[in-house]
């Protein structure tokens, strides 16, 4: 005896058996074309000056050199 259902019976149960999607929620037209524009130009952030940041990876290079030399 085979495994397999002679095809007119596979359609049968699959006629019984409804599949129900799911529905999901669709983008219209118009928002699926805002999503994919790009969005308006903000005002650029202050930068800080480079050097700050210099000054402060120094005082923390130097300040770590000293403990391991064994300064504190």
């Amino acid at each position: 005896m085979s495994r397999f259902k002679p095809s007119t019976q596979r359609r049968a149960v699959s006629h019984r058996i409804p599949v129900v999607q799911p529905h999901e929620r669709m983008l219209t037209d118009r928002a699926y074309l805002e999503l994919s524009r790009p969005g308006k130009l903000r005002a650029l952030p202050k930068l800080r000056p480079p050097y700050l940041e210099a000054i402060a990876t120094a005082l923390a290079f130097a300040f770590l050199i000293y403990l391991v030399l064994g300064g504190a």
